[in-house]
């Protein structure tokens, strides 16, 4: 997480609906490697923090965030 960028994307979360940081969308493996996702955000989710692991995106709503500092 940046400490640039994460402040951004909580601000844009805005608490409404899960927020996902850096939402693990690739594994990585010996040929390539993981990529993260900013934020991930469902909008129909109880209005709290989660990790990528705790949650289940299959059939819901989602935004998916890109932050940039600059």
């Amino acid at each position: 997480m940046s400490k640039l960028e994460t402040p951004l994307t909580e601000r844009f979360w805005n608490g409404q609906g899960t927020l996902v940081l850096e939402y693990l969308a690739v594994r990585g493996s010996k040929t390539r490697g993981k990529r993260l996702i900013d934020g991930v955000i469902l909008p129909d989710g109880p209005s709290t923090k989660a990790h990528w692991r705790d949650v289940d995106i299959v059939g819901k709503d989602i935004i998916c965030v890109q932050t940039k500092a600059k």
